[in-house]
């Protein structure tokens, strides 16, 4: 079939109008989906002269669309299994905002940029994918999937970026989370609350934010790759490490934070630091905030100095005697021990008495925990200038979980 012949089909099935203010609007356009040969460069073509106003609406049908272009719109909305691509040399500027409703896809390839005059709204199942330049003028809300498809690079020298003066929300629930994935920035400054991973298990991949990122309270931010704040970073909730459990300082999964990572809770809704991985910058534990090593048990490495405060907690999950049977807590310079201990056994071992499991290293310590609690019988807290240890005591002994010094 000629291109010629596809161009009268297209005419043919699309709902095409045009009005003398300029204004060419494309409506689901059903069956142009389904001819290779029908672009929205040749539909253009059969807009009226002068046109240069774009309104893209596809609400049924598959529909494969691209714009390689330099076009204004008034708004996209990409809906029912729809692709609208953005190519090579591709510059879309939109009024209003950019829908995507699904499950549908809206890419933002190499060489091409959108600006947007409102905001950017992904819904579940549906893929912003940004390998060029996407700027944001409004509040954004992502809860399906955000690919950054950039080249991989642990600064800010990103090949795909997404900028706004506003805040772009990840926000997905446990069943359905919202993801961002692959490499690339975000120039905004960003909220999680839900449900969010970032990065993909056993995938390598860079991920940079600009700007701030918050945690909302009673939200999960897992992070698998690397994810690096340059703004303040503040976590309410639980961020997650998804690394896999490695011996020593060998980390595979970090969360960079150039300026202190602040950590707070609430009684009801505590904040935890999870898993296995690393954490570059300071750390401070506010109230009601913790770490907890591993998937029973783990090994987290904090690359600066790790501060607790009065009501924040240290978490201790013991299997066995063995280094890789229970928690253990790796901070390059130092730690600042106040709060609670908490030393969990989560099998029928015990050990015998006077055993120690030494569960944190550190440059230099200071402070003391005000309170240590434990499942069964009674341990003993003690402190070197290097190392953090529990003493199992004998079950029979009269004495009360305490804290010294074993200088």
């Amino acid at each position: 079939m000629t291109a010629r012949r596809v161009l009268v089909l297209c005419l043919l099935v699309t709902l095409l109008t045009s009005s003398a203010n300029g204004l060419c609007n494309i409506i689901d356009p059903v069956l142009c989906g389904l001819l290779p040969l029908c672009s929205i460069t040749s539909l253009l073509g059969l807009c009226a002269s002068g046109d240069s106003l774009l309104n893209i609406q596809i609400t049924t049908g598959s529909i494969a669309i691209n714009l390689d272009t330099n076009l204004l719109g008034l708004s996209i909305t990409a809906g029912s299994s729809s692709h609208v691509s953005v190519n090579l040399g591709g510059v879309i500027s939109i009024a209003t905002d950019l829908n995507i409703t699904g499950p549908s896809v809206v890419s933002v390839n190499a060489g091409a940029t959108i600006t947007v005059g409102g905001g950017v709204r992904v819904s579940p199942s549906s893929i912003l994918d940004v390998a060029g330049t996407l700027n944001i003028g409004g509040n954004s809300v992502i809860n399906g999937n955000l690919h950054l498809a950039g080249a991989f690079s642990n600064s800010a020298s990103q090949t795909a970026w997404i900028t706004s003066s506003k805040t772009v929300t990840l926000s997905g629930t446990s069943g359905a989370p919202a993801t961002i994935t692959g490499n690339g920035g975000l120039n905004a400054d960003v909220v999680a609350t839900g449900s969010v991973t970032a990065g993909e298990p056993l995938v390598v991949s860079s991920l940079y934010f600009k700007k701030s990122f918050i945690l909302s309270t009673a939200s999960t931010f897992r992070v698998y790759g690397n994810a690096t704040v340059e703004g303040d970073s503040n976590v309410n909730g639980r961020l997650h490490l998804g690394g896999p459990r490695t011996s020593g300082k060998n980390q595979t999964v970090w969360f960079n934070s150039l300026t202190p990572l602040y950590v707070s809770g609430t009684p009801t809704s505590p904040a935890k630091l999870t898993g296995n991985g690393g954490i570059s910058g300071d750390v401070i534990l506010g109230d009601y905030a913790g770490v907890s090593a591993g998937n029973s048990p783990g090994i987290m490495r904090y690359a600066g100095n790790l501060q607790m405060s009065s009501f924040s907690f240290m978490e201790i999950e013991v299997e066995g005697p063995a280094g890789n049977q229970f928690d253990q807590y790796l901070v390059d310079k130092n730690l600042y021990r106040n709060g609670i201990l908490h030393i969990l056994f989560t099998t029928s071992y015990l050990p015998s008495p006077n055993d120690r499991f030494n569960f944190a290293t550190h440059l230099n310590c200071t402070g003391t925990f005000n309170t240590v609690y434990t499942n069964t019988n009674e341990v003993l807290a003690a402190y070197s200038n290097r190392s953090t240890a529990f003493i199992y005591m004998d079950p029979t002994s009269p004495s009360v979980c305490s804290c010294v010094s074993v200088e």
